[in-house]
């Protein structure tokens, strides 16, 4: 059918971790984003009673500003490092489509995953991300070592029409 094998780079995993914090972290994001407001606007009314308490507000209004609209840096970077830590620099991927499943492999772990558990899709200029749940797995586009990015773009929404709703 379809073998994908992907190079996990820095880059193209930061690319991932960026939509991927978009889509799990939603409701995070606009809590974060909600706090921000409420602390700028305490920070703009304690100016008026003491610079210093409107200072000291200001650094959990960034945080939670950087945290709404960033945060995916910190948490991408960090999930990053452990994936390195198991299983060496440039983590290899490899996917391999078959009938009915897919076989995910990193290292030595194997997971094979039904097309029907799939429950959502997002690509990049570069990738091509397959969710389950809040799992995803990565294809580099041009990764294809059985057949080709057009070709699998055909198969996988024929196989799994959920992951793209």
């Amino acid at each position: 059918m379809f073998i994908n094998k992907t190079t996990l780079t820095r880059q193209l995993y930061m690319q991932f971790a960026q939509r991927a914090y978009r889509r799990f972290r939603k409701g995070w994001q606009i809590g974060a984003l909600i706090i921000t407001i409420l602390f700028a606007a305490l920070t703009a009314f304690s100016y008026s009673v003491s610079k210093i308490l409107a200072g000291v507000l200001t650094l959990p209004t960034l945080w939670f500003l950087f945290m709404g609209t960033r945060g995916y840096m910190i948490t991408g970077k960090n999930q990053y490092n452990q994936l390195v830590s198991h299983h060496g620099k440039n983590p290899q991927l490899r996917v391999r489509f078959q009938e009915h499943d897919l076989e995910y492999q990193i290292g030595s772990s194997r997971l094979s995953i039904p097309y029907s558990e799939l429950d959502g899709s997002f690509e990049t200029k570069e990738l091509f991300a397959l969710l389950k749940g809040e799992q995803g797995m990565i294809l580099e586009k041009k990764g294809f070592t059985k057949g080709n990015w057009e070709d699998f773009q055909l198969f996988i929404k024929e196989k799994a029409p959920q992951a793209f709703r």
